[in-house]
């Protein structure tokens, strides 16, 4: 979705159009609004967005697009949000990035930001019930090559508005999916272990200032804390990287291997501890360590102890054992890779997707599978929504409060950064406030987003590798928040 960059040169006469801005506007607006007025005027720009849109499940684009939000990311950077007509119910999302000089440098496709205008609490309604299923079949279940296979639910409050599945969880025996289906959540596991080290916090068994080294000798870095892992700050490199030059794939790798890989061969931070933010899986692979090392039972055990048996997810479990030990779970979704992510050559006759074991170039997915910490958690939809309850109720703290808006961790500087206990966040000035997380592993993509102001959330799983589901969750949310692309100007 990212590699279709376009380098066009764009109007100079002023485009007057009507749409909202998020964060900080400038006069580079006018340029955004000249570059649509392009698109509308030339046919070769909409040609490049048309590949897009096929990939994208829609087999058409046609009218004019029609600027709804612009929104200032960074330093130089925005995101248009456009409405096109001809392509129902569906909004596309162009980065524009500025030089020093406000000259535009590059224009891409990219996804969906979950930027939205700040709305009054929505009321969940027949219609609109009936408006996602609408979208659903219209965008995402259309296609043969391209669908989405997976569940889907809207939380309204405590209260499950909206849940359905579709597809298969084994699709060689064309086992159908279900509310109770387990999916790997891949990096939606790390709320979980951020809550974790938040409970051994309360039961002061920890610090989050407490040096890393406290509870893993030998830790190279003796500098990085403890909420700098949690906080994607650490500066260390990501193991999947370095796991993929250094390991030996006939083997499973395991968190300790991790740690002594880091010992050994100590590789360069990107930069010095809490001066920078960069998402790295490393830091939440360690921190199952610290667990471990501090409560003496395995990171596993410690979830189903503290989180999974007191509230009730009776499905969820890690699932680390999947592959090196040949562990079977009954209602299980296996991850399937589609011929939209691999060449023909892949798939036999009318198959619907192979198992990323037998791609080469997916071998990580075995001698990775062992990690915890940073994915690796199975669950399904009927547990997410008691967790999703347990967060908005904050059952399991006492003294810190997840239930709205989780604290932003802090840069050294004292700049907040928008990442807070194992969630992003959003919170622009005009923006609904947002506190989601994905995961994607090969097979399998997760999305949970918590609008906080309007006590709902949607949760998408899927096990087909479905590249648009940030787009779904999108096409959700909007709907949610009454802002159909139809409607919007």
């Amino acid at each position: 979705m990212h590699n279709y960059v376009l380098i066009f040169t764009f109007m100079t006469a002023f485009f007057g159009g009507s749409h909202q801005s998020i964060g900080q506007g400038t006069t580079n607006e006018l340029v955004i609004e000249n570059f649509v007025e392009a698109i509308n005027n030339e046919g070769e720009v909409s040609k490049k967005l048309k590949k897009f849109v096929e990939k994208g499940s829609l087999s058409t684009i046609s009218g004019r697009a029609t600027i709804d939000t612009i929104i200032y990311q960074k330093d130089r950077e925005y995101v248009a949000q456009l409405s096109y007509s001809g392509i129902n119910s569906s909004r596309i999302f162009l980065k524009f990035i500025f030089g020093k000089r406000n000259q535009l440098r590059e224009v891409t496709l990219t996804d969906p930001t979950f930027l939205y205008p700040k709305n009054e609490r929505s009321i969940i309604s027949d219609t609109m019930l009936a408006r996602i299923d609408e979208v659903l079949y219209q965008q995402h279940l259309n296609d043969s090559v391209n669908r989405f296979n997976g569940c889907l639910m809207v939380i309204d409050r405590e209260e499950t508005v909206f849940s359905e599945c579709y597809g298969y969880a084994n699709f060689g025996e064309k086992l159908p999916l279900n509310d109770s289906t387990l999916f790997d959540i891949a990096s939606c596991a790390k709320q979980f272990t951020a809550l974790v080290v938040l409970l051994l916090e309360e039961q002061n068994k920890l610090s989050l200032s407490d040096l890393v080294t406290k509870y893993l000798p030998g830790f190279p870095y003796e500098a990085v804390t403890i909420e700098q892992l949690l906080a994607h700050t650490s500066g260390i490199p990501d193991y999947v990287g370095l796991f993929y030059k250094h390991w030996d794939k006939t083997k499973y790798a395991t968190n300790s291997d991790i740690l002594a890989m880091l010992k050994a061969d100590q590789p360069k931070l990107h930069f010095e501890p809490g001066e920078q933010y960069k998402y790295t899986n490393t830091g939440y692979a360690l921190l199952s360590l610290v667990i471990e090392e501090i409560s003496g039972i395995t990171y596993s055990e410690f979830l189903k102890e503290n989180i999974f048996d007191p509230l009730g997810m009776t499905r969820t479990r890690v699932y680390n054992t999947r592959r090196s030990q040949q562990e079977i779970l009954k209602n299980y979704a296996y991850g399937y890779l589609t011929r939209n992510n691999l060449e023909n050559s892949y798939f036999k006759d009318k198959q619907l997707g192979v198992l990323p074991d037998s791609v080469n170039k997916y071998q990580f997915v075995k001698y990775l599978d062992t990690i915890t910490g940073e994915g690796n958690i199975s669950s399904n939809l009927k547990d997410l929504a008691i967790w999703n309850n347990a967060l908005r109720e904050n059952t399991l703290l006492r003294k810190r409060d997840l239930s709205t808006l989780p604290p932003k961790h802090r840069l050294n500087s004292g700049e907040a950064i928008d990442y807070g206990f194992g969630f992003f966040l959003i919170d622009k000035d005009g923006s609904e406030p947002i506190a989601y997380h994905t995961g994607a592993w090969p097979g399998y993509y997760a999305a949970m987003l918590r609008l906080v102001n309007q006590d709902k959330t949607v949760i998408v799983l899927s096990n087909n590798s479905y590249n648009n589901y940030l787009r779904l969750s999108d096409d959700i949310v909007s709907v949610i928040l009454g802002e159909n692309s139809s409607e919007i100007h």
